[in-house]
């Protein structure tokens, strides 16, 4: 189920240091960071996409955003603007999305028939958030502007 998002102030990511890499390496390297990070980490990965004959995903980019501390915490539950990070590596501008979390963390072989049920458009860019819940959980969500 796909519902809409409406982004009140940007989203920054912080570089991963990934260099360029497959969809399915890329989200295998994330799922690698988060498995060692605490809840409230998040992994992003920034993909162009084409749908034509042939579906391609290219990752543009792969940031993360820390886990957030008490102050943003507070931040967050009174609707206050986020200090952003110094050089961020990507920004989810502001603005309307099409946001879909998917029923579970796929493996990552199965992503790219996910993210096919899932686009809108013949082409653009997509986001695919992942989202440590828990000490055991991840939560991925896809954004579609």
């Amino acid at each position: 189920m796909t519902i809409k998002l409406n982004l009140i102030q940007d989203l920054c990511y912080l570089d991963l240091e990934q260099s360029q890499m497959s969809l399915e390496k890329a989200y295998l390297c994330a799922l690698q960071v988060m498995a060692k990070r605490g809840p409230g980490f998040e992994v992003c990965l920034k993909c162009r996409y084409k749908a034509e004959n042939l579906t391609a995903f290219l990752v543009e980019s792969v940031g993360f955003s820390k886990e957030p501390d008490e102050q943003v915490r507070r931040a967050v539950e009174n609707l206050e603007e986020l200090k952003r990070p110094e050089n961020p590596l990507f920004a989810i501008q502001k603005g309307e999305y099409s946001l879909c979390q998917l029923p579970y963390a796929p493996e990552p072989e199965d992503l790219f028939s996910a993210l096919i049920r899932v686009i809108q458009k013949t082409e653009g860019t997509i986001y695919i958030r992942l989202i440590k819940e828990s000490m055991l959980e991840v939560v991925v969500q896809t954004l579609e502007g």
